[in-house]
């Protein structure tokens, strides 16, 4: 009696038999959108916290910053920026009105009494 040959196993008997393995799907690296609300009310949380520590009117944030320590302001009508970096308690200068590096870039609200004293310092630095 003739013996039977074994059965190659599915797997390694015909590669193009196989189906083709589908592609797999992009893992989604983005956050989901938080919604309005959630982010209308975080704002409204920061903007107070930094109203509470006497940061003036004009140098609140207008987003929910991304991090924790700072965020920055652009001046609406020319180059002018600046870093507001809350942990640390001072404000950086990062250009003034034509885009220049200014000479003093660090404003500390101890050294000039506050966050208000030390905007009035930083928008005569700026020409804000």
């Amino acid at each position: 009696m003739a013996e039977a040959e074994p059965a190659e196993p599915a797997e390694t008997a015909n590669p193009a038999a196989l189906p083709a393995a589908e592609p797999a799907e992009p893992a989604e690296t983005a956050e989901p959108a938080e919604p309005a609300e959630t982010v209308s009310v975080k704002l409204a949380q920061v903007r107070k916290s930094m109203k509470l520590l006497g940061v003036p009117e004009e140098l609140l944030p207008q987003s929910v910053p991304r991090g924790s320590g700072s965020y920055s302001i652009k001046h609406p009508q020319h180059q002018a920026a600046v870093q507001v970096l809350h942990a640390r308690r001072v404000y950086f200068l990062t250009c003034d009105r034509n885009g220049a590096k200014p000479p003093k870039q660090t404003m500390s609200w101890a050294k000039y009494d506050g966050p208000k004293m030390a905007w009035d310092v930083a928008k005569q630095a700026l020409a804000w």
